[in-house]
């Protein structure tokens, strides 16, 4: 029955002393993953495959597949995954797929502050979260998002284990707001407190609630696995002003400028309740500062236009050089702000 199997074979050269690999579809295999400068070598026995992966592995890692189409690509699918640092790598495979971004959230908060909500605790719940997350006033100096990086979740537990204040932190309130909320199960012990009943728009809104609890979990994850020794910051905060409230996915990381020296680069997408979409790219470089904006709405890119004077203004006045300063109307060919992928989770392609 198995010799029927659709069967591929990979063939090596005989100069390097390796036998061919059967592989039949449904087999389940045991590989190691290094990452090399070639990119990701599957290492199965005394064969090495070059792959490609499509959810984060880090090098040392152990990977249990499934051979899931023996077609052009060979396809492995990733049915149990440990690595150096199982905990971190469990949670962001379970964080991957439940996240939800602060611009998701920001949009049923909206909707949901403007009518009255029937359920007490919920909007009470709703409405300490739009006074605690930080103000587009708060952002505009270094002091500011330093701050803000600080308490946008990404710290808790570390915070937590010196000992620091922590009720200020984005995800030590939605953790607490979330086991205030959430229905209690009697078959856990829990019978002293109802079970709150939420009308469907009302739980929708505290589903989305916690898919952002994952989302900070997933970026806390990605960056402890994937991001150590450097100095690369992704945060995904909702920001208010006022009464409006916007979203802000911000990412910070060491570059190298023109003449070899150090530099940053601050890419940041903004979902803004009046101007639409509007995304960013900064690089600051020997005290020089190259800008791009972007607006989806044409509107909006006129009026960013507009004030391009204006910002170069302040730019010199925070004792930078104003260089190549544009704004477009449409949206960056590529995104890079956060960790993300479209692809299917848990696949490895092999690559020839």
């Amino acid at each position: 029955m198995s010799a029927q199997r659709p069967t591929v074979w990979i063939r090596f050269p005989e100069a390097s002393g390796r036998p061919d690999l059967p592989l039949r579809l449904g087999d389940t295999l045991e590989a190691r993953a290094r990452l090399t400068g070639a990119g990701l070598i599957l290492i199965l026995g005394a064969h090495r495959l070059p792959a490609r992966a499509d959810v984060p592995v880090a090098d040392g890692d152990r990977l249990r597949l499934r051979v899931a189409s023996v077609g052009h690509p060979l396809v492995l699918q990733v049915t149990d995954h440990l690595g150096p640092r199982p905990a971190l790598q469990w949670t962001l495979r379970q964080a991957l797929p439940r996240q939800a971004t602060a611009e998701s959230l920001v949009g049923d908060l909206r909707s949901a502050l403007r009518r009255p909500l029937t359920n007490l605790e919920m909007h009470t719940a709703c409405q300490e979260f739009q006074d605690a997350v930080p103000s587009a006033r708060s952002l505009s100096s270094a002091a500011g998002i330093r701050e803000t990086l600080a308490h946008a979740g990404l710290y808790l537990e570390a915070r937590l284990a010196r000992g620091a204040d922590t009720g200020a932190d984005l995800k030590g309130r939605l953790s607490a707001w979330l086991a205030a909320l959430r229905p209690r199960h009697p078959e856990r012990g829990d019978r002293k407190r109802p079970t709150p009943e939420f009308p469907p728009a009302e739980r929708a809104l505290l589903d989305q609630l916690e898919a952002f609890f994952w989302r900070i979990q997933a970026l806390q994850a990605h960056r402890a696995l994937h991001t150590r020794g450097t100095r690369d910051w992704t945060l995904d905060i909702p920001v208010r002003q006022g009464d409006a409230l916007h979203a802000l996915r911000l990412r910070i990381r060491p570059a190298t400028g023109a003449d070899g020296g150090a530099a940053w680069t601050i890419e940041a997408r903004l979902a803004l309740e009046r101007l639409g979409p509007v995304a960013v790219s900064l690089h600051l470089a020997g005290g020089r500062a190259d800008l791009a904006w972007w607006a989806q709405q044409r509107v909006s890119a006129e009026r960013l236009a507009n004030a391009l004077p204006k910002l170069e203004q302040r730019l010199r006045a925070a004792g930078l050089e104003p260089g190549a300063i544009t704004c477009y109307h449409g949206w960056p060919a590529h995104d890079g702000t956060a960790p993300s992928s479209t692809a299917t989770q848990g696949i490895i392609d092999e690559q020839i």
